[in-house]
């Protein structure tokens, strides 16, 4: 009697991590508040925070181009859309810093990434500073 085997599978390619976390940030939260607050980590450091206004979340995440990305008062679930957007961005911005003879890809994944959400306008922070942001006009 010969023993079945099961096929062997291929070992699973190692994903990169990630550089944008969201965490829940309870302690921060303050008595009154009724959602709860997140912190947007880059590479394990804070780098800002989520916090619940009126209609959504509100707060800025980063970019590989060093540019605050603000997206507006959306849910929890588009900033989680969003950074998963942006961990690919990140993630072919370190392989194209990795190999010096590879095609940058980071323009490709900023274009499916301006046809999917409807496009990118670049905007102006208050205090002068260039800023990322979507579905927005710079009013200055």
């Amino acid at each position: 009697m010969s023993a079945s085997r099961a096929p062997s599978r291929a070992a699973r390619p190692v994903r990169p991590a990630k550089a944008i976390t969201l965490v829940e940030a309870p302690r921060k939260k303050s008595s009154c508040e009724q959602e709860m607050r997140y912190d947007v980590l880059l590479h394990g450091k804070q780098y800002s925070e989520l916090y619940f206004n009126l209609r959504g979340y509100l707060g800025s995440l980063p970019t590989p181009d060093n540019l605050p990305l603000d997206i507006g008062e959306k849910s929890i679930s588009a900033y989680r859309k969003q950074i998963a957007l942006l961990n690919q961005e990140w993630a072919a911005a370190s392989a194209a810093q990795r190999s010096a003879d590879a095609v940058p890809t980071l323009a490709g994944v900023r274009q499916r990434i301006a046809e999917a959400v409807g496009g990118v306008q670049h905007a102006r922070e208050s205090n002068g500073s260039p800023a990322r942001t979507l579905d927005r006009v710079d009013r200055s």
